[in-house]
């Protein structure tokens, strides 16, 4: 919260966007309730959350095993006007379907999310939740790789696509005919 108070005595009134940063933060390190804090300022400050902020909130509610509260937000949300889009649903199927099963994402979780934010062309939340999927010790194989690279040609971010294709085979992971269409686009473009 310092940084906020830094922006503060500075002149520099924080917006929706620095919000929402330290928010994602707060809650990747498992901080829901200082997240949850960040919120209520933002409120106080006549700042509007997005449904980015909010979606933050929900992954970090859902992780920590927070269900009920993800819950009852993600149906104020909708009762205040807010439209759900497919993220906030998958953050709760996921949070929802972990609890009744006890069990945390795997690599099919992450890999059917990632698919999910590439298809919508949400190339750096899916590598986001690429990178998370790694932190956390899942190890990927071609299926995700190739979503991104596509995605990330589709949007026309080829540098990354190269980097995550040198990753790839760096990983001992070969192409195969999907992977491949992507990359004879890089190769075309570059």
């Amino acid at each position: 919260m310092r940084i906020l108070e830094e922006m503060k005595s500075s002149k520099v009134s924080p917006d929706v966007h620095s919000y929402s940063i330290l928010i994602d933060g707060f809650c990747k390190k498992g901080d829901v309730v200082k997240g949850l804090s960040l919120l209520e300022e933002m409120e106080i400050s006549n700042i509007r959350p997005s449904l980015v902020s909010y979606s933050m909130l929900l992954d970090g509610l859902c992780k920590t095993g927070r269900m009920e509260i993800a819950l009852d937000m993600f149906h104020s949300l909708g009762a205040s006007g807010y439209i759900h889009d497919q993220t906030a649903f998958n953050i709760l199927i996921d949070g929802l379907l972990m609890l009744k099963h006890g069990i945390s994402p795997n690599t099919i979780t992450y890999t059917n999310r990632i698919n999910g934010l590439c298809n919508r062309c949400r190339m750096y939340e899916a590598l986001k939740l690429f990178k998370e999927m790694i932190g956390k010790g899942w190890v990927p194989d071609k299926i995700p790789y190739t979503a991104i690279i596509a995605g990330f040609c589709k949007i026309g971010d080829i540098k990354k696509a190269q980097r995550l294709f040198k990753e790839m085979l760096q990983r001992g992971l070969l192409p195969d005919v999907v992977t491949h269409i992507p990359v004879l686009l890089m190769g075309i473009a570059s």
